[in-house]
């Protein structure tokens, strides 16, 4: 899993940056774990652990709702607050980077054509998760071919190879 680390040399994985990302975007409402696993269609197992990993590291809080004890909202700790503001920083900087020498309409244009590969990508991938669906179906052995078939499907050979 790719890592990266964050000025207090804490090693955060690529999920770890999404969940920071988000809980902090989504400052405004109550996210629980479950609303985690839905959005990075990852296992409960897999959420589970990571926010074990990053409320050790002191990046998260989990805390108990009153009106269902067994819920823990997320919320991103100071120390996580500061490194979603550092990335934002770095975003933004290399993103003006980027667009050196662009017109606005060129960056608008950019920008537009990126977000239909983006949706291009994604339908790509809803494509593969419904093929993936049938897959076992076609790791199967294919059915036995009678020998005269086969023959019949070949193209014929032509004078000049004889």
């Amino acid at each position: 899993m790719k890592e990266n680390r964050d000025r207090d040399s804490v090693r955060l994985t690529q999920i770890q940056h999404w969940i920071i990302r988000y809980l902090d975007k989504n400052q405004d409402k109550d996210i629980f774990q479950k609303d985690l696993e839905k959005e990075f269609h990852a296992s409960r197992a897999a959420i589970s652990g990571t926010l074990q990993v990053m409320e050790r590291n002191g990046l998260i809080e989990r805390h108990a709702v009153e009106w269902d004890a067994r819920l823990k909202k997320i919320s991103l700790t100071e120390k996580a607050l500061e490194f979603s503001r550092h990335a934002r920083e770095n975003v933004d900087r290399t993103e003006k980077l980027l667009r050196k020498g662009m017109t606005p309409e060129e960056s608008e244009t950019l920008l537009r054509l990126l977000r239909q590969v983006r949706s291009n990508l994604e339908e790509m991938r809803s494509a593969e998760l419904s093929y993936g669906l049938k897959r076992e179906e076609l790791q199967q052995d294919p059915p036995s071919v009678p020998a005269g078939e086969q023959a019949q499907s070949r193209p014929p050979e032509s004078a000049e190879q004889a």
